[in-house]
């Protein structure tokens, strides 16, 4: 009767050990239904999402830092981006987000300062090839110093 019990006891024991052990504590997992710009499959794609990219760049990227007062340099700020995930609906229009990460002179962004780095693509209607998906994309500029 004590070998039979012992060998229960044995059995439920391994069994909760192998669960405590199988259990994930927070180790973060990239989501397998973002798509980033290396994943994107075609090259009409890519262009599509550059051509998006650089209208920004040349027309938004700079208001926003003059607006809040930022200027990139080697000595002070040499880097200002935000890396977001836009979910794109079939129509092109931008249905949500999630800011993943943001550097700004080596601090996160003002709300302003996100605010206008996102009005743009919020607004924008993406292409076909951009459409019904999560892109995870960095948009901002910095320099190599």
């Amino acid at each position: 009767m004590k070998i039979k019990t012992a060998f229960l006891f044995l059995v439920l024991l391994c069994f909760v050990c192998s669960n405590i052990f199988a259990q994930d504590f927070g180790t973060p997992k990239s989501n397998p239904s973002v798509v980033t710009y290396t994943d994107l499959p075609t090259l009409e794609q890519r262009l599509a999402w550059n051509k998006i990219h650089d209208e920004w760049l040349q027309n938004d990227f700079h208001v926003c830092l003059k607006e809040n007062n930022l200027i990139l340099s080697c000595a002070t700020c040499s880097a200002i981006f935000l890396t977001v995930d836009f979910s794109i609906d079939s129509s092109g229009v931008v249905t949500g987000y999630q800011v993943v990460r943001e550097k700004m002179c080596g601090s996160v962004f003002t709300e302003s300062l996100k605010n206008c780095f996102l009005e743009y693509f919020l607004n924008v209607k993406f292409p076909e090839g951009l459409r019904n998906m999560i892109f995870e994309i960095t948009i901002g500029n910095g320099l190599k110093c």
